[in-house]
């Protein structure tokens, strides 16, 4: 009886204890506390069933989710403009009167829940600028709501607070997230406290990150300029760490968690980096990078035929010419990249813009190419001196940042087509605007002194390589030839039948070596050149090298 009575009492205190089990790991899937769940599955007991429940979630947050990236469009909803005046004027005097009014509008005929907050997103992007005066000053910087809209700026806590609250009301559960971000004045280490702020949102079951404050502009020097992007809207959870990292593990939506000094080493990847469609393949890149030779790194892209350029600046800006080289091959792109000296430089990573025109233009060129050549075309009519208005209204002046801006409003048609169509006029048929990805620091180490500087590290890569997407120069991979000296010249490509060398007086084609399966051609440079290009059978330049005496 004895044996059988003890035997009830472990049953019941097993089943007790795994309720508790079951509650707790409930709870942090509700909560996608992924940390947690990690830490359980390890656990050596764990109940089966409890495991697999683990598993499941910290899966889906790992997962990329191509459903919430259509929403990514970098395109602000329609209804953001279709707020009546009325209501505009008593949200921004009256927050705690009319802020529920405004929230119904916005969402009412949104399609689904993505939606509704993708307009709220939008709504305060559109209408909520940047304070810098606060965020620069000795002043408290903890925000409500009302405070927001009633000066129609704020800074992270001020953004994120409004996030919230027009989420609550219309039905969502939302967090406010502080911890630290690879933003203004980030340096590589972390700041001795949380300085920056931002959202989840529960979506159908999914907890989705969110940055209002970050997709309403950006800082450049001590100056906000507005730039509405939809980067940091639903932005995967492992992608949001390259730049945002929660004080509380538990908020990472993520395991295993990333670390402090992880996060400090990672690169600093934003978010355009992966909606241009790119991941990293291997863990070479970091904040900063001290290098012993060339150093590269591998990313995977899905639009490996998109233009893409990297180049190499000093700390002051200056362009260090052909130090830099890219590699791509089946949709693997390979940044190469090594320093002429021992100095610290930085090396950026560029794309073809998604604009039809440079978001911002150096002060010179404005001034001394741009408007004269804008005179030129009204006086030619080309364009009308109502175009020619819009197009200088279009920009600002910020000349602490020796540049001019864009002045942004995505409701204007009219401007952006005259831009567009006046950006044409001023450049050749064909131009590429590019916008930058991201960047990296990188130095010599200690035992290695660099390439020397008065020599070019690689050929010049050509547009017609960088925007192909199967096209590599095996051989030579060096920036100078010398006259009199003979070269084996190797090109692997599947987007091309052959390639030539145009000589002043010849034309040399290469021979595909089918045991390689690449083209190649043997060379004895001649004298008397100064620039030797390699072309493909479009007539179009691939690589040119310089050529020295």
């Amino acid at each position: 009886m004895k044996r059988i009575l003890a035997f009830f009492i472990l049953l019941l205190c097993t089943s007790m204890i795994f309720a508790d089990d079951e509650e707790i790991v409930n709870n942090a899937i509700k909560q996608g506390n992924c940390a947690f769940l990690f830490n359980y599955i390890n656990l050596k007991n764990a109940d089966a069933v409890l495991l697999e429940k683990a598993k499941r979630t910290i899966n889906i947050y790992s997962t990329e989710d191509t459903t919430a990236a259509q929403y990514r469009t970098n395109a602000m909803h329609l209804t953001v403009n279709q707020v009546p005046l009325d209501l505009s004027k008593k949200v921004f005097a009256e927050p705690e009167k009319y802020l529920a009014d405004l929230v119904r509008f916005l969402t009412k005929d949104a399609f689904d829940n993505f939606v509704r907050i993708k307009v709220i997103h939008d709504w305060i992007c559109y209408n909520i600028n940047y304070d810098t005066e606060l965020f620069f000053s000795n002043s408290n910087k903890n925000q409500d709501y009302i405070e927001v809209l009633k000066n129609k700026k704020g800074i992270s806590s001020g953004f994120s607070a409004l996030m919230k609250e027009m989420c609550n009301l219309a039905g969502f559960d939302c967090l406010i997230i502080d911890g630290y971000a690879k933003g203004y004045g980030y340096n590589g280490s972390l700041a001795d406290t949380v300085e920056h702020v931002w959202n989840a949102v529960n979506i159908n079951s999914k907890w989705y990150l969110v940055d209002t404050t970050w997709d309403t502009g950006f800082l450049e020097r001590k100056t906000f300029i507005k730039c509405y992007s939809s980067e940091y809207l639903f932005l995967d959870s492992r992608y949001f760490l390259y730049t945002h990292l929660p004080k509380d593990n538990s908020l990472q939506f993520f395991a295993p968690v990333v670390t402090n000094s992880q996060f400090e080493k990672e690169p600093k990847l934003e978010g355009k980096f992966f909606n241009y469609g790119f991941s990293l393949l291997d863990n070479n890149l970091s904040f900063f990078n001290e290098i012993n030779d060339e150093f590269y790194f591998e990313l995977k892209s899905k639009t490996p035929k998109e233009y893409m350029a990297t180049t190499l600046f000093t700390k002051n800006g200056t362009i260090i010419q052909n130090a830099t080289w890219l590699k791509k091959q089946a949709g693997i792109i390979t940044p190469i990249v090594d320093v002429p000296d021992t100095i610290e430089y930085i090396a950026r990573f560029y794309m073809q813009s998604k604009r039809d025109f440079p978001f911002s233009i150096d002060v010179q060129t404005v001034e001394e190419t741009y408007f004269p050549k804008l005179k030129e075309a009204y006086n030619s009519n080309h364009i009308s001196q109502e175009e020619l208005k819009i197009f200088k209204d279009a920009f600002y002046k910020v000349p602490y940042n020796n540049k001019y801006y864009f002045l942004e409003d995505p409701f204007d048609s009219q401007k952006i087509k005259i831009v567009t169509k006046i950006f044409k006029l001023l450049y050749k048929k064909g131009t590429i605007f590019t916008e930058e990805i991201f960047s990296f620091f990188v130095k010599a180490s200690s035992d290695y002194e660099g390439y020397g500087n008065n020599t070019l590290r690689y050929p010049f890569q050509e547009r017609e390589f960088r925007t192909s997407a199967n096209t590599n120069l095996v051989s030579p991979i060096t920036g100078n030839l010398k006259q009199g000296e003979t070269y084996k010249f190797e090109v692997q490509t599947s987007e091309y039948t052959n390639f030539y060398i145009l000589l002043p007086n010849s034309v040399k084609w290469s021979k595909k070596n089918l045991q390689t399966e690449l083209y190649e051609l043997e060379l004895q440079i001649p004298k008397g050149l100064s620039t030797l290009s390699i072309y493909n059978t479009h007539r179009k330049a691939l690589f040119t090298f310089k050529v020295m005496p």
